[in-house]
């Protein structure tokens, strides 16, 4: 549970958007945009609803790559937001349980 990349079909395109997977409500938490390369500088300039701007590599291993991250990760004793750890990818996503899935297009 925590951030999750994903698409709708819109047109000729997809409109990418991150979510917010903890809580009932479960919705887009930035604006739909057609490239993921649109979506990388508004997490970079702005962030989300609930993060503050996020580090681009953070950024673009989230969007290109991982597609997933939690909410937060405590260890040792240290809170960290999750899409602070890029290149730790999860077998599972979303809370629902459900594969990972890479996907290179825009």
């Amino acid at each position: 549970m925590g951030r999750e990349l994903r698409h709708r079909p819109a047109g000729s395109g997809k409109l990418w958007a991150v979510h917010e997977t903890v809580s009932e409500i479960e919705g887009a938490i930035t604006p739909e945009f057609k490239t993921k390369k649109e979506l990388i500088k508004h997490l970079v300039a702005h962030g989300t609803d609930w993060d503050e701007p996020w580090p681009r590599p953070a950024a673009e291993e989230f969007v290109n790559r991982t597609g997933w991250a939690p909410s937060f990760i405590l260890s040792k004793g240290c809170v960290k937001k999750g899409y602070e750890q890029p290149g730790q990818r999860p077998k599972k996503g979303g809370g629902d349980e459900k594969e990972t899935q890479e996907d290179h297009t825009d």
